[in-house]
């Protein structure tokens, strides 16, 4: 699956034709994942954009990250949260909750990092992006 970005400049355009389109896994730092068929209509847009890796298609629910890392996700729409971890059985475990819905998860022997809760998910894209379309 191709992983994307837009310059500043042309971010706002970019992520609105994608989200219009398909399926869109936003990444930090305004990085995106998409589907193959959603990369070839962009190309086709004419808005400009970086194509920073191409990834294989795994099963649902797993990411082959950069680095070749495996992240397993999953998506919980009643409470809105977006786990990640880096095992698939990741075992007892505890949070560290931030101050802006972010969660560290750790192993409960070891104290290493597992992987992460986001919780209000839709929120935090929708108030990341949505000041920049109503900025112009």
């Amino acid at each position: 699956m191709p992983i994307i970005t837009f310059d500043k400049e042309h971010l706002d355009d970019g992520f609105m034709f994608l989200a219009r389109r398909g399926e869109v896994g936003c990444l930090p730092n305004d990085v995106f994942v998409i589907t193959d068929m959603l990369f070839d209509l962009l190309k086709k847009s004419h808005i400009p954009f970086i194509q920073i890796e191409n990834h294989p298609v795994t099963p649902q629910g797993e990411v082959s990250a950069i680095g070749g890392k495996t992240l397993y996700c999953d998506y919980d729409p009643y409470q809105d949260a977006l786990f990640i971890t880096f095992s698939n059985t990741p075992g007892l475990t505890y949070y560290e909750e931030q101050d802006d819905g972010f969660m560290i998860r750790r192993d409960a022997d070891t104290d290493e990092v597992v992987g992460y809760t986001i919780r209000n998910i839709s929120i935090k894209i929708c108030c990341h992006y949505l000041p920049r379309l109503f900025a112009a």
